[in-house]
């Protein structure tokens, strides 16, 4: 595996809008320091909370190394399929709804 070190001290992950915490998982097998954020209650975020309440200073632990910001996969994956990105489908998801308010600002 790789050395997750540098200068002496272990590198940091902060993950934006984790959900199920998949690439917190990863980071974490590799003997990284993990941190992690999401506003859902339903998430595996080590921080639950809205990203546009953070106070960097006050809510992380350490300057991270690495940031992976990534939308939600339930509604921007390919995977999901994309017929519940339609804004003319009345059978788009709630979800699907509330993020693209959020994110296409």
């Amino acid at each position: 595996d790789s050395n997750p070190y540098i200068l002496g001290r272990k590198l940091h992950c902060l993950e934006l809008f984790c959900g199920r915490g998949v690439v917190s998982e990863e980071f974490c097998r590799k003997k990284w320091l993990v941190e992690s954020v999401d506003n859902d209650v339903e998430s595996n975020a080590t921080i639950v909370q809205d990203i546009t309440k953070i106070d960097p200073r006050r809510d992380f632990q350490r300057v991270p190394d690495f940031i992976w910001a990534s939308p939600p996969c339930q509604t921007y994956s390919r995977l999901a399929g994309g017929k519940h990105r339609s804004l003319s489908d009345p059978d788009r998801s709630a979800t699907a709804r509330e993020h693209d308010l959020h994110f296409t600002k």
